[in-house]
């Protein structure tokens, strides 16, 4: 059997388990024993996630994914078996398929998570981010049908009552929904999210500098240079390596180019700094592709050609 992994990190809850069988961690058998498995599971997960969102599972030391591995095919031989899982399993399959970045698996476990428990805010918000994600790829692409079809997804599972990480999460959400269709309540529906993210949770870094910005996406968005980015800057100074926050604020300085001609070499000096940042940080952070990680060197190596 697996040698338990040793984390210094604590795992919300208690290893709630509804699966049984042969499936065992030395004495311990049936259920308990999936609770285990999910519980190691979790431990590791949590230990490598970043400081902005969930991990990738290159971070992870090859060793510790062969014992990631050897727990998570416990949890599926319990499901082959046609046991009935808890949702405590489905959403530990889930967010092993979203390191993986196999979102389709992480969406059709997530989704048992919420059907087996409607309050699972963790399985909850990983389906927005998923939901958000794929949406912005849609969006880079112009296949606008498909964001607006990601994003009312990501809005069915969104809970008012909810934690100040999904009201960021659905700020977002509702940026990509504008940016598909132009309406003015997407628009209106950004700042809102942001604002209450922020309002709901300021102590938290991760929170306070994805709601920071997000409010600077949202004056950008309204032509509102200057105040985007004081936002922006804002998110880099709670979390210096925030990859989004350097890239944001990168295409403000960008923007601010075309104000003056007497001011465009210092913005172009300004906007190439980001750029560089943003390129350096993104390697380090799961959601910039390798396509988007060379159009940031090639917006970096135009700019300095002009």
């Amino acid at each position: 059997m697996p040698e338990e992994y040793k984390s210094d990190n604590k795992v919300a809850g208690g290893p709630g388990i509804t699966a049984g069988g042969d499936v065992s961690i030395g004495d311990v058998s049936g259920q308990v024993a999936i609770g285990e498995h999910i519980y190691q599971i979790n431990l590791i997960y949590n230990d490598y996630s970043s400081s902005q969102k969930e991990g990738k599972i290159e971070d992870i030391p090859e060793k510790l994914r062969d014992k990631l591995n050897e727990h998570l095919a416990k949890i599926k031989e319990a499901e082959s078996a046609d046991m009935k899982l808890s949702t405590d399993a489905y959403y530990t399959l889930g967010r092993s398929a979203y390191y993986e970045r196999d979102f389709d698996t992480a969406e059709h476990y997530l989704t048992k998570a919420v059907e087996d428990y409607p309050n699972n805010i963790e399985a909850r918000n990983l389906l927005i981010t998923i939901y958000a994600t794929r949406s912005l790829k849609h969006l880079s692409h112009k296949r606008y049908e498909e964001v607006i079809n990601d994003s009312e997804k990501a809005e069915s599972y969104f809970q008012y009552k909810s934690i100040a990480e999904s009201f960021a999460l659905m700020g977002y959400v509702y940026k990509n929904m504008y940016l598909a269709n132009n309406e003015q309540q997407y628009l209106d529906k950004v700042k809102e999210k942001f604002e209450i993210a922020l309002t709901l949770d300021p102590k938290n870094k991760r929170n306070a500098a994805n709601a920071l910005n997000g409010l600077g996406n949202y004056y950008y968005l309204t032509g509102n240079y200057d105040l985007a980015i004081d936002k922006h800057l804002e998110a880099i100074r709670i979390i210096p390596e925030y990859a989004s926050a350097h890239h944001d604020l990168a295409a403000v300085y960008q923007k601010k180019m075309g104000e003056s001609e007497s001011d465009m070499d210092e913005w172009r000096s300004k906007a190439i700094e980001e750029w560089k940042k943003a390129a350096f940080f993104c390697r380090d952070d799961p959601s910039f592709s390798d396509k988007d990680i060379h159009d940031i060197e090639k917006r970096i190596s135009l700019l300095q050609q002009t």
